[in-house]
C-alpha cells in the first residue's frame, strides 16, 4: 500500500518489529499530521473572531476621525453606530481593513 511517498510502501517505512497499522487508522494518523498546522490557524482564526465580536466600540465614538478608514467605512459606521467590532464586521461596506484600523484604534490589537 503506497503512504505518502509514491513507490514507497507504508510497511518498508516501519522499523523493524512494529506492527503495520491498520489502513483506515493510517489514513488517519496521515490526515491529521498533514492538516495539524492549518487546523491550529484556524482555531486560532475563530477565536480571534470571538474576542472581535465581544469588543466593545464606546457609544459616541468618532468615526469620521478616523482618516485611515475608507470613506464609506466612515459613513457606514457613522450611519449605524455598531456597538462591537463584530457588529461592525457585518456591516456591508465595511471591508476588513477598516476594521482593523478601528481595533487598533480601540487599543486592540487584531491577530
Amino acid at each position: 500500500m503506497p503512504y505518502g511517498l509514491p513507490g514507497v510502501a507504508y510497511a518498508a517505512l516501519l522499523p523493524f518489529g512494529l506492527p503495520a497499522l491498520h489502513p483506515d487508522l493510517a489514513a488517519e494518523v496521515e490526515a491529521r499530521v498533514k492538516y495539524e498546522g492549518y487546523l491550529r490557524r484556524e482555531a486560532q482564526r475563530v477565536e480571534r473572531l470571538r474576542r472581535q465580536e465581544a469588543a466593545r466600540i464606546p457609544s459616541g465614538f468618532d468615526f469620521a476621525a478616523i482618516r485611515a478608514l475608507s470613506r464609506e467605512g466612515r459613513e457606514v459606521l457613522t450611519r449605524y453606530r455598531p456597538e462591537t467590532l463584530g457588529q461592525a464586521s457585518r456591516l456591508p461596506g465595511v471591508s476588513p481593513a477598516d476594521v482593523a484600523v478601528l481595533a487598533v484604534h480601540l487599543g486592540r490589537r487584531e491577530g
